[in-house]
Formats: C-alpha cells, sequence, structure tokens
C-alpha cells in the first residue's frame, strides 16, 4: 500500500500556467507527487473494497501554532518546513501499518452510541499496557491489556468525538 500526504508547492508541473501555484503531495519516496496522479490513484482504487468501503483515508497533521513558532526559532524557516515534511512522511508511511489492530477503530461499532469518548493508555514498568475507554464520567465501557509496547510516555489520553479522535490539545 502507499500512501501519500499534501503539503503546499512551490513548483510548477510541466505544462501548467504561469503564475498558477499548486499542491504536490508527497509520499517517503517522492515529494513531487501531481494532484492528477493522486486523484487516478483514489479513483481505481478498488481491490477488495465493496460499494460502501472507504477508499481514501486522510490523515491530519495540524501542529499547534506555538509548536511551528519554535521549530521555526530553533531550525528556521526551511528547516521547519523540511522537518515538518519528513515528520509528515514517517506518519503517512507507518498509517497503513495500524489497520485492523486491536484499539480505537476495532471498537467503535459496539461504541457508536457514545458520541463522546476518553481513552487512556497506561503503560506499566514491565512495558505492558491496559488502554480503556471511558465516557467522560469515571465510567469505562471497554478495556484491553497489551501485551507489550514500546510507548515512550506513562500515561496518554485522546478523546473521540462524533467519530473525531481528537488530542487532548484539540479540544
Amino acid at each position: 500500500m502507499r500512501t501519500i500526504g499534501r503539503l503546499s508547492g512551490k513548483r510548477k508541473p510541466h505544462g501548467q500556467d504561469e503564475g498558477r501555484e499548486i499542491e504536490f503531495w508527497f509520499d517517503n519516496l517522492q515529494g513531487d507527487i501531481t494532484p492528477q496522479e493522486v486523484r487516478v490513484k483514489i479513483d481505481n482504487n478498488i481491490a477488495k473494497l465493496s460499494r460502501n468501503d472507504a477508499k481514501f483515508f486522510l490523515v491530519n497533521i495540524s501542529p499547534d501554532p506555538r509548536e511551528i513558532v519554535y521549530l521555526k526559532e530553533q531550525f528556521g524557516e526551511k528547516g521547519a518546513e523540511e522537518g515538518l515534511k519528513k515528520y509528515a512522511a514517517n506518519v503517512v508511511g507507518a498509517y497503513p501499518c495500524n489497520f485492523n489492530r486491536p484499539g480505537i477503530g476495532s471498537y467503535q461499532n459496539s461504541l457508536k452510541q457514545h458520541g463522546f469518548q476518553v481513552w487512556k493508555l497506561t503503560k506499566n514498568a514491565d512495558d505492558t499496557a491496559v488502554i480503556t475507554c471511558g465516557d467522560g464520567t469515571d465510567n469505562i465501557l471497554v478495556g484491553q491489556k497489551i501485551k507489550f509496547t514500546d510507548f515512550k510516555f506513562d500515561v496518554a489520553t485522546i478523546y473521540v468525538e462524533n467519530n473525531v479522535i481528537l488530542l487532548p490539545s484539540e479540544r
């Protein structure tokens, strides 16, 4: 599976109108994929899909303005842009590895009546973890033990509101 991302581009592909800026897409292999190539690949992505299956999933990476200011101070305008592009390429490259894994997505059918969910991962000293989903009122809806994790933090919390996954800074 090839996963691609989009970042504003300054170059114009051959044959484009003068003065018209386009947004190029990128993946972990190339950084100048045209919108037409992306559109064709999405439209032709029908293998093993039923009529109602999604052909395209969006990964939105939206740094906080304070993070952007910090990156620009540390690495300059161009360095921050290149660093974010490299980070995004790594994220979109890892994205398909998480399909059909147990966790938040695998519980959504059974939790669809809960428009608000609080997901918490708690890492133990032996690199095991527990992930729980609550309804925001200390009521645990589901829980799962994880046999191994190399997650860097002891605790992480994310939210699901109306089928949208949010980081704590996005709430």
